[in-house]
């Protein structure tokens, strides 16, 4: 199918939006890409998670909230033949094999730490990317970690990083990673991310992502929270969010004549790293905080590690 180009809205997932038909169009050729390369069926988990699973009647099936985050992510890209696609986190998922079908197989590379040798390796269903997998669909891979990935500055058209943000324990190493997948984009291509945020659980933080990439939003961002939450994890529930950051090539004035122009996101970079040069952690502001109240007190708290 061709994908229909709109103007992008970075978003939460709802369910309604999966059977939308320019959604459901996207499913149905990656359900027929993990029927094709006989990829992991998640019925059971599905079941658990999703209330719609149920009367949806699809199997076999990749992951739930993917049946929104996939189709979200390949029409935010607009792709077309010949652009450089890259995939970290890729995992063993159909959604890999979707890009190389639309981009060509060699402008796409995967990026995976975890990656299983043999066929016969049961130690994952749900993470890792599997080596027969990859020779078959002929992409490039590197197994490197999303804070280290083997590509020269500048060289995707495309990043995606789908539902990889809320696996790394804290925000630091985030933004570290952040910042990799920014180096490795081109000015003028964009970087697409999913993510999982809870109304009570701190994972993610969608509008820092934006802060802290330099990278401006493509279109527009809507922080509403839908009425009906998006994940079941057992007691707890989780929502998806869908980020399009596009690292801007237009040109600004650098002085007030004009005289000297630089890129926008240049610009934002700089502004970045002004913040992060003034920024305190919140630990930080604490001890600054409880020192004006009881300076005794807050340094006994500092020397035994209660502010790291």
């Amino acid at each position: 199918m061709e994908i229909v180009r709109v103007t992008m809205v970075s978003r939460f997932a709802t369910k309604e939006e999966i059977f939308q038909e320019d959604f459901w169009e996207i499913n149905q050729e990656l359900l027929a890409i993990n029927e094709k390369y006989l990829l992991p069926d998640h019925q059971e988990i599905n079941l658990a998670r999703f209330g719609w699973w149920k009367d949806a009647g699809i199997r076999p099936s990749y992951y739930g909230a993917r049946f929104w985050e996939y189709p979200f992510a390949l029409i935010a890209a607009d792709l077309e033949q010949g652009l450089k696609c890259a995939d970290v986190g890729c995992g063993t998922t159909p959604f890999t094999a979707f890009l190389a079908d639309k981009v060509g197989a060699k402008n796409v590379t995967g990026y995976d730490p975890d990656l299983v040798e043999s066929s016969n390796d049961e130690r994952h269903s749900a993470f890792g990317v599997r080596r027969q997998f990859l020779d078959k669909i002929g992409i490039n891979f590197a197994q490197d970690d999303l804070l280290n990935l083997s590509a020269p500055n500048d060289y995707f058209d495309r990043v995606f990083c789908i539902s990889v943000l809320e696996h790394i324990d804290d925000f630091e190493t985030q933004v570290k990673g952040l910042d990799e997948m920014v180096r490795v984009l081109k000015p003028g291509g964009r970087l697409i991310l999913t993510m999982d945020v809870g109304l009570d659980t701190i994972l993610t933080h969608p509008l820092d992502m934006v802060g802290h990439s330099g990278l401006s939003p493509l279109g527009t961002i809507d922080f509403r929270w839908p009425e009906q939450r998006f994940v079941k994890y057992g007691d707890a529930t989780m929502d998806v969010f869908g980020l399009v950051l596009e690292k801007s090539s237009k040109l600004i004035n650098d002085d007030y004549e004009g005289a000297k122009t630089r890129e926008l996101y240049q610009a934002n970079r700089k502004y970045k790293v002004l913040h992060d040069h003034y920024l305190m952690t919140y630990n930080e502001a604490l001890f600054i905080r409880e020192k004006r109240k009881n300076f005794t007190k807050a340094i006994v708290k500092l020397l035994l590690g209660k502010y790291k």
